[in-house]
């Protein structure tokens, strides 16, 4: 495999491409910080990744939580609910990131948090 090949692939994308790679590769439990330490991962998990799976009946609701739990405009927090299954919140604290997951949960949601 020709990693810098592969590097200036990844590094052409477009944030649509981006965001469905970042939700295959969580979906096979691999994330950007377990290669930073070359594959060695603890126990200790200190950060945490929420991840849209559907995003339920109530968008509108949805929407409005993700604008003001994460401070986004409107057209950017729209984004985010069009793009599901995304990625929400990447490397943030697992309380914030179990605060997010409950809220977006309320709204109909269908989430996951992912630890690393």
């Amino acid at each position: 495999m020709d990693i810098n090949k592969l590097a200036r692939e990844i590094g052409s994308l477009d944030s649509n491409e981006i965001n469905e790679l970042s939700s295959a590769l969580l979906e096979h439990n691999i994330s950007a910080t377990m290669y930073r330490f070359g594959g060695i991962q603890t126990d200790i998990k200190t950060s945490a990744t929420v991840f849209l799976r559907k995003t339920g009946d109530r968008k509108l609701l949805l929407l409005k939580t993700i604008k003001e739990e994460l401070g986004l405009g409107l057209r950017e927090a729209k984004a985010v609910v069009d793009a599901a299954p995304c990625v929400v919140l990447e490397n943030t604290s697992i309380e914030r990131a179990e605060s997010l997951k409950e809220a977006l949960d309320e709204c109909g949601a269908t989430t996951e948090i992912i630890t690393i």
